[in-house]
């Protein structure tokens, strides 16, 4: 083992992890509330704070990946080895830190997704608000009765002239 890595370094970089990662965890859920209350004042302000997390978790991963790669290529046994090989009698709880930095890492992910699919569904419906206000009706799309066929188009009406 390295002797400039400690445990006490390991634990701390670990808290770190784990620090971001729960600060950008209550980060993706202020963006769920703005994105569900269409407050795009707030949004801008989010995602400022977003992409600070983000990078400042991917920069603290990095630097703490880099040192696991000497146990495994394999990312999952070699970090294993690496917190076994760091902290031998678990003193420090190292792999108990990691996993509990690994679970809000998931919850991360899964926010973000669950955001995405907002961002992508208010899009969608911008989109459709936006052809029915230029052409007048509903474009491309069919709508479909309970049975699967396809119900006719509606008459478009003009809302105004230019």
């Amino acid at each position: 083992m390295n002797v400039a890595i400690s445990p006490e370094i390991i634990s701390g970089e670990l808290q770190q992890q784990y620090d971001v990662a729960n600060m950008l965890l209550r980060i993706l859920e202020q963006e769920y509330i703005a994105l569900s209350g269409n407050d795009l004042h707030s949004l801008e302000t989010i995602l400022a704070g977003k992409q600070y997390c983000m990078e400042k978790l991917e920069n603290i991963s990095q630097a703490f990946l880099a040192k696991t790669v000497q146990f495994s290529l394999d990312q999952k046994p070699g970090i294993c080895a690496f917190l076994a090989q760091c902290d031998p009698q678990s003193k420090w709880n190292l792999e108990s830190l990691w996993q509990q930095v690994e679970q809000s890492i998931s919850q991360c992910r899964q926010k973000n997704n669950i955001n995405g699919k907002i961002i992508s569904l208010n899009y969608r419906h911008t989109q459709r608000a936006l052809a029915i206000l230029r052409h007048g009706g509903q474009v491309s799309e069919s709508c479909y009765t309970p049975s699967g066929t396809s119900q006719p188009a509606s008459s478009s009406r003009i809302l105004g002239k230019v």
